[in-house]
C-alpha cells in the first residue's frame, strides 16, 4: 500500500513532475542537496519507484487516466 506524501514531499513531487532540476528545487526551496535527496528517496519509497523517470510516467498515467475518465 503506498503511503501519503508529506506536505513537503508533496511540494517536491509537484516540482519535479513539473521538469525542475534538483538544483533549482534545492535552491527554490532553500534546503540542502542531501535534504532533497532525503525527500526524494521517501517520495520513491511512497510511489514504489526507483527512479524519476518512473516517477513520472507513473504521474502522466494517472494523469492521463484521469483525464480520460
Amino acid at each position: 500500500m503506498k503511503r501519503k506524501l508529506s506536505p513537503r514531499e508533496s511540494e517536491v513531487y509537484t516540482m519535479i513532475v513539473s521538469g525542475k532540476t534538483n538544483r533549482e528545487i534545492w535552491n527554490e526551496l532553500c534546503i540542502s542537496r542531501k535534504t532533497l535527496e532525503n525527500h526524494i528517496s521517501r517520495i520513491y519509497d511512497k510511489k514504489e519507484v526507483s527512479n524519476r523517470i518512473e516517477l513520472m510516467q507513473q504521474h502522466y498515467r494517472r494523469f492521463e487516466n484521469a483525464r480520460i475518465s
